[in-house]
């Protein structure tokens, strides 16, 4: 799925660029339809990605790496094309706040390469439980 930002001087004063809200919601939508894999412009989503937006939004972090809303945003998924595009053409899912600025185009591949996550895990504030 690609997501490309529309020309903000059509709508100046409601344009809105995407922000980590709109991009949890995507990740969410995909995992619920049962993506086994995700990836924001190839940086992979694990079960510690962080995903935030900057303070004024002039870029959004994903694992601690920088994604700029004013480019375009490309997301993979792993996972059934059907139920997948289905879950994303759903009524209402592509008009999540500032996505409604977006042209969100989808496209099937027969081959999709979603990198490995490449940081180590955080274990610091880990504790051993003894029961």
């Amino acid at each position: 799925m690609t997501l490309r930002p529309t020309d903000a001087s059509l709508n100046p004063q409601t344009f809105n660029y995407l922000t980590d809200l709109e991009l949890i919601y995507l990740v969410n939508e995909l995992k619920f339809a049962g993506a086994e894999a995700i990836s924001i412009n190839d940086k992979r989503i694990s079960i510690q990605t962080g995903i935030q937006s900057s303070s004024n939004n002039s870029y959004i972090l994903v694992n601690d790496e920088k994604v700029s809303p004013r480019d375009e945003v490309i997301i993979r998924a792993i996972g059934d094309p059907e139920k997948l595009k289905g879950a994303m053409a759903f009524q209402g899912v592509l008009s999540y706040y500032a996505l409604e600025f977006y042209d969100i185009r989808f496209y099937a591949e027969d081959h999709i390469l979603i990198p490995k996550y490449s940081k180590a895990y955080r274990t610091d504030s880990m504790e051993e439980v003894h029961p």
